[in-house]
């Protein structure tokens, strides 16, 4: 069905001009034989007059349907105006909880459509509403959209180092703020959405209660009022849309004509580039806004394979930008590879490699390990560094049996006693996640016997110790070790809250953890501790009964 309706249109478009020069040409043929035929005088001299016209009239005739079959072919479009708004969207004003989100939306323009954005001004509890206009051809159906969430929390540093041999804890002054930024999509379907030029496509975003990190969900209200209905997100890039054969055969035909290469003007066929172009790239690669990065994104895919070695040379930094967030920088190379993959081209292993590298640096842990995992299925060589970063980045992501495979592999090299001993103990916060806590232990006490000072593992121990309710004084006295080396430390007075009630101290417990989760708001094992203490304590109003300190498998 789809192949008659693209051939529908090619005859529409295209048969009908063919046609009327074919019976042009035709009429100005017979009008040749007339004149030929006719046996002179008058009738010779009026036959040559109409030959006469007729051939002026059939050139001027092809000169104007020529005219109309170009404008009509590749200039004039046919397009509908979409009115939306997108409600609920949260600007970097207010921080709900001490976290601050920045929801930012656009389509993904790749021809088919005009994208014109108003950003109302945020109210005072930083909401604020997303409108827009969409100018989309009359036959588009679907139209893919980017939402991205940008959520600046706390560093987690402090309960981890992320690299081992750069010693045990980072620095006092590197524990700050990282920004986590979640990019999902979706798909508008404009022919099922009962629009009405008068109304628009309401969207309505509501973030997760549980955690303002994650991205929430989005409701679509058609123009009726009808009740809303959830959009589904959509996993990965957006599917390339199916061509029929006719499609395809005028694309070839019409492409070389009509159009220039695309890459001819940045990559040359060995992907050489001018340096100054290149920066303005990276800047837009890096830039705050949403859609200046789709249209940088779009213009590296639409390049392919040519784009190569612009990325590498990015990631070696031997083109530095001109001012652009590294992070975002390199998060827009990732998702670029992404899709230029998708579409067949190979980025290779030791690229993946610099690239999971640069993403590991930036805290983007997940998508590191992804393409760790590229860079190991295309053979590039880790060093001991990138094993660790491997290893670091798989904990992270929450992928446990490639962390402790990871972890072992590090462990087995030749490494440093700090780097052995961050090891172990990040082995044994892997091993409290999956409820093996004896093995837990295990690994914590091995790291303390390598660097009995290692105020992180310290910490660990005691509140594996304190999470089964044994040896409740050792624990104690191994977080108060731990705080005499960084007294602030959000996650230590966590864990000694927690001790202290095992202990049975329900109020000094509750200031201890109070005070660390207004500084750590998102951790969920601080958060998920300080409901076991209040719900202990609203027991105790009820009943003189001290709490049970009974072993308690460590929640995961």
């Amino acid at each position: 069905m789809d192949a008659l309706n693209s051939l529908t249109n090619l005859v529409a478009l295209h048969g009908v001009y063919a046609l009327s020069v074919i019976f042009i040409f035709y009429q100005q043929r017979r009008a040749h034989e007339n004149l030929a035929r006719a046996s002179g005088g008058p009738d010779k001299h009026y036959f040559r007059l109409v030959h006469a016209s007729v051939v002026i009239a059939t050139y001027v005739l092809v000169l104007i349907s020529t005219l109309v079959w170009i404008y009509a072919t590749f200039i004039y479009l046919p397009v509908r105006p979409v009115k939306g708004e997108v409600t609920g969207l949260r600007a970097p004003l207010a921080a709900p909880e001490g976290t601050l989100v920045h929801h930012q939306l656009a389509p993904e323009l790749r021809g088919d459509v005009e994208f014109y954005p108003v950003n109302d001004p945020p109210v005072r509890n930083g909401e604020y509403r997303f409108r827009w206009v969409l100018l989309a051809r009359e036959n588009l159906r679907q139209v893919a959209f980017i939402f991205t969430q940008q959520a600046e929390v706390a560093a987690d540093s402090s309960r981890f180092s992320p690299i081992a041999t750069a010693g045990l804890d980072p620095a006092p002054s590197e524990r700050g703020r990282k920004v986590i930024e979640l990019e999902k999509r979706f798909v508008l379907d404009l022919g099922a959405i009962r629009y009405s030029p008068t109304k628009a496509v309401h969207l309505t975003y509501k973030p997760d209660q549980h955690d303002p990190t994650n991205v929430g969900t989005l409701w679509l209200s058609n123009a009726d009022g009808a009740v809303p209905v959830p959009i589904q997100w959509a996993d990965g890039a957006a599917p390339a849309q199916a061509r029929s054969v006719v499609d395809r055969l005028w694309g070839a035909l019409s492409l070389p004509v009509f159009a220039a290469p695309i890459g001819a003007a940045l990559f040359g066929k060995d992907g050489s580039y001018d340096v100054e172009t290149a920066r303005a790239l990276q800047f837009q690669l890096g830039h705050a806004d949403l859609r200046t990065r789709l249209s940088a994104r779009q213009t590296l895919v639409e390049n392919g394979s040519l784009a190569f070695r612009f990325i590498l040379d990015t990631l070696d930094g031997k083109v530095s930008p001109k001012a652009s967030d590294r992070a975002m920088l390199v998060d827009s190379l990732s998702k670029t590879i992404d899709e230029i993959e998708l579409r067949g081209s190979r980025f290779p292993s030791h690229g993946h490699l610099k690239l999971a590298v640069a993403l590991y640096e930036g805290t983007n842990f997940k998508s590191a390990a992804y393409h760790f995992d590229k860079a190991e299925a295309g053979g590039a060589m880790q060093d001991t560094q990138q094993v660790a970063m491997r290893a670091h980045a798989y904990l992270e992501s929450d992928r446990y049996v490639e962390a402790i495979r990871t972890f072992n592999e590090y462990i087995a090299a030749n490494i440093s006693p700090q780097g052995r001993a961050w090891a172990r103990d990040s082995l044994g916060f892997v091993y409290s996640r999956l409820g093996r806590t004896d093995d837990s232990i295990r690994e914590h006490r091995e790291a303390l016997r390598l660097a009995p000072n290692y105020a992180t593992a310290l910490n660990n121990l005691s509140y594996t110790l304190a999470k089964r309710g044994e040896t409740l004084h050792e624990a104690l006295a191994l977080v108060d070790r731990a705080l005499r080396q960084e007294r602030d430390n959000p996650y230590y007075l966590e864990t000694r809250g927690y001790v202290l009630f095992r202990l049975g101290r329900l109020d000094e417990a509750a200031d201890l953890i109070r005070r660390a989760m207004a500084k750590v708001p998102n951790d969920p094992d601080g958060q998920r501790d300080l409901k076991e203490v209040e719900e202990a304590i609203r027991l105790r109003r009820r009943s003189p009964v001290s709490p049970s300190g009974g072993a308690r498998r460590i929640e995961p």
